[in-house]
């Protein structure tokens, strides 16, 4: 009796699944729902390169120790070349930043970096996607906490890639009135990650 039992409810559960099946192509069918498929996305460390990633990749190009500014999305959505204090290229970006800084003068931290089209292009709706991207920093020198997460601003596009720069005001994310150093202090930054959902 108890095997028959198994073997009933076993049968009961195909008849089911089958059913659902069933169910939903022929929804499919008649055009009541539409049926995408699944994108196997998730938030990835994106390699940062060092100062020029190569040919087609994504990566940081520089990390600047900028005069602070009180409209950073106006200052920040434009390309930076001028108007910094310090600045490096390097891979693991534990580089002194520094040793141009006016002691006791506010500054922020920018990283300008690009995205290709692997990680940041919407192949569907043909468009570059900010809430795809995000950027993370640590510094011990100015209190900032293991991967903070930066603030953002797109600098430019075209077929290939998407520059972006972000930065910090202050050592919790956000807007903030900017960081200073003493006579004597340098400044690091222990670790950047670009991340992308793709």
């Amino acid at each position: 009796m108890e095997k028959n039992q198994k073997i009933l409810g076993s049968a009961m559960l195909t008849c089911i699944a089958i059913g659902v099946i069933v169910t939903t192509l022929a929804l499919s069918q008649t055009g009541d729902v539409v049926v995408k498929p699944v994108l196997d996305r998730e938030w990835k460390n994106v390699p940062v390169g060092d100062g020029d990633p190569g040919a087609g990749n994504s990566g940081v190009l520089k990390v600047f120790l900028y005069a602070h500014t009180g409209s950073p999305a106006t200052t920040y959505n434009a390309n930076i070349s001028s108007g910094y204090f310090g600045d490096a290229s390097s891979d693991t970006l534990d580089a002194n930043l520094g040793s141009n800084v006016p002691y006791d003068t506010a500054f922020d931290i920018v990283v300008k970096v690009r995205y290709n089209t692997t990680h940041a292009y919407n192949t569907t709706g043909s468009s570059w996607e900010m809430d795809w991207v995000m950027g993370k920093m640590t510094s011990s020198d100015l209190s900032i906490g293991a991967d903070t997460t930066c603030e953002e601003q797109q600098i430019a596009t075209n077929d290939d890639y998407m520059w972006v720069h972000y930065y910090l005001q202050d050592s919790d994310g956000g807007a903030g009135s900017g960081f200073t150093i003493s006579h004597g202090e340098s400044v690091n930054v222990t670790d950047f990650t670009m991340q992308a959902y793709y």
